[in-house]
């Protein structure tokens, strides 16, 4: 048996919310086309992953273009929160 070691994401920077040049669409598509140049990139063994943050009026978009390199249904994208800013190691 193969195991392929994870690779984690340690974020040190805020990511800049940005306000959207247009009105959004939620509609399972990411691209630059409509959410303008990617808030951070996501280097990953099949690909890499741009990922957006926008405001449009009272709404905060997340986005990402995640490529499926296998048929199994539990992918996951995770995102963490610290909504007070503190830091903690522990979730608020």
């Amino acid at each position: 048996m193969v195991f392929t070691p994870l690779l984690f994401l340690l974020v040190t920077d805020t990511i800049p919310l940005r306000p959207a040049a247009h009105p959004l669409a939620f509609d399972g598509h990411a691209d630059s086309a409509e959410y303008g140049a990617a808030a951070a990139i996501i280097e990953r063994p099949t690909g890499n992953v741009p990922v957006w943050l926008r405001r449009d009026g009272d709404f905060v978009y997340l986005a990402a273009y995640i490529r499926d390199s296998t048929f199994y249904w539990g992918d996951d994208f995770v995102i963490s929160l610290d909504i007070r800013g503190d830091g903690t190691p522990a979730p608020g």
